[in-house]
């Protein structure tokens, strides 16, 4: 007799449960908070976290997590800058941005991908994706502007994504891989309006992104390909380091040398990566254990005190020592990600076995079960952070169905 499937299991029918829970917890009427915390939670509406959140919110097809997504999208719409950038959160109480923290250069293309999975998925009329559409355009127009050198690339201040207390600079993985989809989806939406010259000119500049992400940040140029003229530098500082992933950034003299989870994971969910770079990527990282107590830890190794990454900022809070936060810590959400490269890859029996370990992670509690904790300890595996993370639990709904569907959904 066949065995059950795993997927079936009545304890992910209560991890679902617990999930949506969360997520309604983070309801507001401006749209999905960051976390429901009573007391110490984040009372923002952040772009990235209520977008990431927004894809297990539209997966699990809950109206009122639905409405909470359209209701993320017009308060973030409705602060837009003059030059186009989304911001970085809207305070719930006050109903404005934060004065210091308006314009991470992530949150435009989170909500450029997060329209146009809801989008995609609810199906709405031609009158809202016309209302919306100059959102993209101008968060887009801004993004262009984020290409400082005129390389291809964009470029980023030190800490100046979702990890914002980490020494990521320059040309970063994880922003142009999200800007490749972000003018992908933007192509989508331009097609739906009846712009076609502007769909066919954002999805030529996502093919050259593509095609500069893996000449740049690729571990090495391939065999056959000499480096072109004015990429000696590339080619010196890359001799010897044959890692089997993205770099996480490079600046003019120097690239990090340590994988960067999102990073890496997304440009296999957004294409990317190929087929054989998702291989040696997913490979590398079960070999690391980067999985390992729970999905998945933000980078490894984690950055150490002689490491020339390291930064005495790190210290604040004493959030960033190794194994912490951004560095090494385990982040849930992250985790979700992981699941659905897995499911990309076709690896549906090691996506299964992930999921367990993930819905084991979120039914961690520092003072209860099941509190979708913000991170874990990269180590010990111990919840820390915020409570009732709204993107911890939406990213399990997320992966809970990528794996039952067999697909990555929204990518």
């Amino acid at each position: 007799m066949a065995s059950r499937p795993l997927i079936s299991n009545a304890l992910f029918g209560r991890a679902q449960q617990e999930a949506r829970n969360t997520i309604h917890a983070c309801v507001h009427r401006l749209g999905f908070k960051a976390s429901a915390h009573a007391v110490l939670g984040y009372p923002h509406v952040w772009a990235r976290d209520s977008m990431i959140t927004s894809l297990g919110a539209l997966a699990s097809q809950d109206p009122v997590l639905i409405s909470s997504v359209e209701a993320s999208l017009e308060t973030l719409a409705k602060h837009q800058t003059a030059l186009g950038a989304i911001p970085t959160n809207v305070d719930t109480r006050s109903q404005k941005p934060e004065p210091h923290n308006q314009t991470q250069v992530d949150s435009s293309p989170w909500y450029i991908i997060g329209l146009e999975a809801f989008v995609r998925s609810q199906k709405p009329g031609l009158l809202f994706i016309r209302r919306r559409f100059s959102h993209v355009e101008g968060a887009l127009g801004w993004l262009f502007f984020q290409d400082q050198n005129n390389d291809g690339l964009l470029e980023i201040q030190e800490a100046w994504d979702w990890e914002d207390l980490f020494a990521v600079r320059g040309t970063g993985l994880y922003i142009n891989v999200l800007w490749h989809e972000a003018l992908k989806k933007g192509a989508a939406l331009a097609s739906k309006v009846g712009k076609e010259t502007l769909a066919r000119a954002w999805r030529r500049e996502a093919v050259f992104v593509k095609e500069r992400i893996n000449a740049r940040l690729w571990d090495a140029f391939p065999p056959a390909e000499s480096p072109k003229k004015g990429e000696w530098s590339f080619a010196r500082m890359r001799k010897g380091r044959r890692g089997p992933f993205y770099f996480p950034y490079y600046t003019f003299w120097r690239f990090g040398r340590w994988c960067d989870a999102l990073g890496n994971l997304l440009a296999i969910l957004c294409g990317v990566a190929s087929a054989s770079q998702t291989r040696i990527i997913l490979d590398y990282m079960a070999r690391a254990g980067i999985a390992h107590p729970y999905p998945t830890k933000a980078i490894t190794p984690s950055i150490t005190p002689h490491n020339s990454d390291w930064r005495n900022y790190y210290r604040k809070y004493r959030l960033n020592l190794p194994n912490q936060y951004h560095n090494g810590g385990i982040w849930p959400f992250i985790g979700g990600l992981h699941v659905a490269a897995l499911v990309k890859a076709g690896r549906q029996k090691k996506a299964e076995a992930l999921l367990v370990k993930l819905m084991q992670a979120n039914q961690k509690g520092k003072k209860s079960k099941w509190e979708f904790n913000e991170w874990l300890h990269g180590k010990t595996g111990r919840p820390l952070g915020m409570a009732k993370q709204a993107w911890s639990a939406g990213m399990f709904l997320y992966a809970l169905e990528a794996v039952r569907r067999k697909n990555n959904l929204f990518f």
